[in-house]
């Protein structure tokens, strides 16, 4: 009795010590992003073996219709500072207030929830970068506390702008189309820097849905909108939803 207590001790100390050296790694790689832009991300290389895995089963003209993957990071100087104020104004209006998690927007989704209501999701931009550059897709209580976890580091060693230039460098805007370069290039053929604040907030709704509504707003921009009169897969609703954070735009300093 007394060994087998012993052992599940060792056990236990193992596990907090390779625990204890898992946060500590991902630590200094988040310290590293004060001075450069990861090539990928973790979300990015789960997206690729996907595409792989299903390249590997189609036939040769699915194969050569898959999408072209498109990524380019950028300074924070070739960013027009109407790309960083559309994905605050959709995804976190309290980005510069909170510090990592907004309890404020976990309560009302969770009062929709309850409701029956449809949930907004209350993860801040920070929580949205820790899940991109470092977790898996999967959903566990694990992994939640792994991103909080990561979310705190993440705003204990940046500041805000790298936090959020981070974000728009990495995040998904399409299908195979990752960072507001990329997604500039494509939907406008222009550079970041020289987004319209309509163009920014166009963008900025694709964020929830990139590959769904990166479809619907390339129809549109092509004049090949879809049938469907509003709802989030609505022909209506990348323009709806872009006119409200165009005017929460607006309202911000």
């Amino acid at each position: 009795m007394h060994t087998a207590l012993r052992w599940l001790g060792r056990w236990l100390a193992l596990l907090l010590l390779c625990g204890l050296s898992l946060q500590i790694v991902f630590l200094l790689s988040i310290f590293s992003l004060r001075l450069w832009q990861p090539p990928s991300t973790s979300f990015q290389r789960s997206a690729v073996w996907e595409k792989l895995r299903q390249a590997a089963s189609a036939t040769a003209a699915d194969a050569a219709s898959m999408p072209v993957w498109r990524h380019q990071p950028v300074a924070s100087a070739q960013i027009a500072d109407h790309a960083r104020k559309a994905v605050i104004a959709s995804e976190d209006n309290h980005f510069f207030t909170h510090s990592g998690v907004d309890w404020q927007a976990v309560q009302r989704a969770w009062r929709e929830g309850e409701a029956g209501g449809r949930v907004r999701g209350g993860s801040t931009i920070t929580q949205q970068l820790a899940k991109n550059l470092y977790l898996s897709r999967e959903r566990n209580l694990l992994r939640k506390g792994q991103e909080l976890a990561l979310t705190w580091m993440l705003e204990a060693a940046l500041d805000k702008p790298r936090i959020l230039d981070l974000y728009l460098n990495h995040v998904e805007w399409g299908d195979a189309l990752y960072g507001i370069e990329a997604a500039a290039q494509h939907y406008f053929a222009i550079p970041a820097q020289r987004l319209s604040a309509r163009q920014a907030a166009q963008l900025a709704v694709l964020l929830p849905q990139p590959r769904a509504l990166g479809r619907q707003l390339s129809g549109q921009l092509r004049g090949q909108p879809s049938a469907q009169p509003s709802g989030r897969g609505g022909g209506r609703y990348v323009q709806q939803r872009a006119r409200v954070i165009e005017q929460r735009m607006a309202a911000m300093r």
